[in-house]
């Protein structure tokens, strides 16, 4: 942040012409009285009061640059501490506290993007008695007026309307300032009342060149203003995050790449040799080892890596939209996908299979 320029100084002049003692104006609005002691003369008190309206100006200055560069640190140490988290949806719920604890915001709240459409995810809010979290898979904070506003927020669906706060910042790819929100008629308003925001600021999360998501942020009941370096301060998060989260992305498809080719390779190896276990006997190098399956049994192995992610969504109850939007995918995709689930379960429809997948997991659990 660099200070104004020469611009600012006529102003600081006409205030401290404006608080000069009587005596100490000429006429026309000059300065000094009407007969200054001699050329050049300073009327008397004119010359303090302009150095310490300088000073003033500049000790502002600096305590904002000051601010900044503490918030840039607190930033930096944030993306550190998310990029030991290699899971996009573990890093995704984990995105609002950290926000929230680098850029001195009360709440925040972390978006999906697709369709036309921004889904809430997860939201973290913090209060004078300390942080606390607000997820869609649990919304346990200890307040319960916490929980129903976070159960409210994750609830929504909202359309990216043209002209929108939220659909210009999809679109262009830039952070935004928006003040005065309750009298604005560019902002989700059912959003704005149930929260109670005076303002805040939003950034998109970007992936593959577009806006996957949305990350939200504002100081609550504290009654600090949000100014121009919050802005600033949620684009370099968001900057950041979407470095990381596209990474956790690429590395999910690549590890299912690398296990769809495994299974090629194996298929290959037996039709030419007729091995018994041709994965044993020839196994594709891998670059790292993959952790094993949650639940290894013979049902569920039948499903594939998406397949299985897909059952796990509709576990918590996620919609068709909100799987799409969490796990990147059209929601004619995850439709194919729950048909595969359906027939391989041989389930009749959807609450049946999330009932076989709670029965398997629970049998598979180790007696105590």
């Amino acid at each position: 942040m660099t200070p104004p320029d020469g611009a600012w100084l006529p102003a600081v002049v006409n205030a401290a012409v404006a608080t000069a003692p009587a005596g100490a104006v000429g006429p026309a609005g000059t300065v000094g009285p009407a007969a200054p002691a001699g050329p050049g003369a300073a009327p008397a008190g004119l010359a303090d009061r302009f150095a310490a309206l300088t000073t003033a100006q500049s000790a502002a200055w600096g305590a904002e640059l000051a601010g900044s560069f503490e918030t840039l640190g607190q930033i930096r140490l944030a993306l550190a501490r998310l990029r030991r988290i290699t899971d996009a949806q573990a890093l995704a719920r984990a995105a609002p506290a950290e926000l929230c604890r680098s850029a001195a915001f009360a709440r925040a709240m972390i978006s999906g993007v697709s369709g036309g459409v921004w889904l809430p995810e997860t939201v973290h809010l913090v209060t004078a008695g300390g942080e606390r979290p607000a997820e869609f898979a649990g919304g346990d904070g200890p307040s319960a007026a916490d929980r129903e506003l976070a159960r409210r927020v994750v609830e929504l669906q909202v359309r990216l309307t043209p002209g929108s706060v939220e659909a210009e910042v999809v679109r262009r790819g830039v952070p935004a300032l928006v003040r005065d929100a309750t009298r604005r008629g560019d902002v989700f308003r059912p959003l704005v009342e149930m929260s109670g925001a005076r303002a805040y600021v939003v950034a998109p999360v970007l992936a593959g060149g577009r806006a996957a998501g949305l990350l939200h942020a504002d100081t609550g009941p504290s009654g600090r203003e949000l100014g121009p370096v919050d802005r600033e301060s949620i684009q370099l998060f968001a900057s950041g995050f979407s470095f990381l989260y596209e990474r956790a992305v690429l590395l999910a498809e690549l590890d299912r790449e690398h296990a769809r080719m495994s299974e090629a390779y194996a298929s290959a190896r037996a039709l030419l040799t007729g091995a018994d276990d041709p994965a044993a006997a020839y196994p594709l190098p891998r670059p790292a080892p993959s952790p094993a399956p949650a639940i290894p049994d013979e049902p569920l192995a039948r499903l594939t890596a998406r397949e299985r992610e897909v059952l796990e969504a509709l576990a918590s109850g996620a919609t068709n939209a909100r799987i799409a939007a969490r796990l990147t995918l059209s929601e004619s995709t995850v439709k194919t996908h729950v048909r595969g689930i359906l027939r391989k379960l041989g389930a009749a429809n959807r609450a049946e299979a999330i009932a076989r997948y709670a029965r398997l997991a629970q049998e598979q659990e180790p007696a105590p």
